[in-house]
């Protein structure tokens, strides 16, 4: 299995190109695509860690 890793995951996220790159991970030959849990996106479309009470 070849994962593509969340930092890749979330660059496409940023840039609202999320479908493109499950498209091109997949002619790529990649087998998983990885989001990380501890990323959250704010008003403005940027990543933050998630506030904990």
């Amino acid at each position: 299995m070849v994962s593509t890793g969340s930092t890749l995951t979330e660059y496409a996220l940023r840039k609202n190109a999320f479908k493109e790159f499950v498209e091109e991970s997949k002619l790529a030959g990649f087998d998983i695509i990885e989001i990380n849990e501890n990323n959250t996106l704010n008003e403005g479309g940027f990543f933050q860690k998630p506030v904990s009470a």
